[in-house]
């Protein structure tokens, strides 16, 4: 259900922009800034390349073995009779060329097929909870099997538990740190992932295949803008709830006692120098 409870309105307007950049305005102007996501990104991804590679590979018909190994190596590799190469064809440069085009094109459509799931499924959560907050019946699952999974997965969990929603997704921003960013809930809740008693989160759904380190930084910078924003200085449980697209059960992540709100904001707010010295460098090489 939705909760009585209400908090100081917001001090300024936040509006977010396709490019996931956000606009501040306020009686003195507006202002540009960049996303929390998009400042996050400046830590770079080096698992990026070892996992195109792989990706890759697999496309063509070769992966590390032996098959089902916790350790796979390519000491032991496996040929995989559905890749575009075939054994016993000879190929000629172009045939070759095209191959491995086929396969790089594979990878990306694959990257922005698993963005889309992850995107439908966040859209059902989110009427979902607007949903409920109303009263009204929940909607069907997306069409998308791996989001309906995901939804089916998130839904259970919601079941198994009280919750009082203060919002669905928020939009804040920070005009002392200049940034901006979307969180996916804020409420109470009360069940077997808070032992019984009733808990305050502010939470983020992830269909990732992991909580990653780096998720603490951007669910603190959500909420130190959030309270900037709100005036609001109730204590919330930073959570991220990782919602898997096989039907697995929901894993509810509390932030573990070494993410520090200090420590995580003064990382995020290193990167938020790095992303400006990078954009400056960008400038300066284009001659703007």
């Amino acid at each position: 259900m939705a909760s009585d409870m209400t908090h100081s309105a917001p001090l300024y307007k936040v509006t977010r922009n396709e490019d996931h950049s956000y606009v501040i305005t306020t009686d003195k102007g507006t202002r540009l800034v960049p996303g929390v996501t998009t400042i996050k990104d400046e830590i770079g991804k080096p698992w990026l390349a070892g996992a195109t590679a792989k990706s890759l590979c697999m496309a063509l018909g070769a992966m590390a073995g032996p098959v089902g190994s916790k350790k796979p190596s390519w000491k032991n590799a496996v040929y995989l009779p559905d890749g575009l190469w075939k054994a016993g064809v000879a190929y000629t440069k172009d045939q070759i060329v095209q191959i491995i085009d086929t396969a790089r094109k594979g990878f990306g459509k694959k990257s922005d097929e698993a963005k889309d799931t992850g995107t439908r499924a966040h859209e059902w959560i989110e009427a979902a909870i607007s949903a409920e907050v109303m009263g009204i019946p929940v909607p069907k699952y997306p069409d998308d099997p791996e989001a309906a999974m995901a939804c089916q997965s998130w839904y259970t969990w919601r079941q198994a538990h009280e919750v009082e929603w203060y919002s669905a997704e928020s939009i804040v921003a920070s005009i002392k740190y200049g940034y901006g960013g979307t969180f996916d809930a804020r409420g109470r809740v009360k069940g077997p992932v808070t032992g019984g008693v009733w808990k305050k989160f502010m939470g983020d759904w992830k269909t990732s295949k992991d909580m990653y380190d780096d998720y603490w930084l951007q669910f603190h910078a959500y909420l130190e803008a959030y309270r900037e924003m709100t005036g609001d200085t109730d204590d919330y449980t930073l959570v991220g709830m990782r919602i898997p697209k096989d039907g697995k059960p929901a894993e509810w992540v509390e932030a573990p006692d070494w993410a520090t709100r200090d420590l995580c904001l003064s990382a995020f707010l290193g990167l938020r120098a790095v992303y400006d010295f990078s954009r400056a460098a960008d400038a300066a090489k284009e001659g703007y």
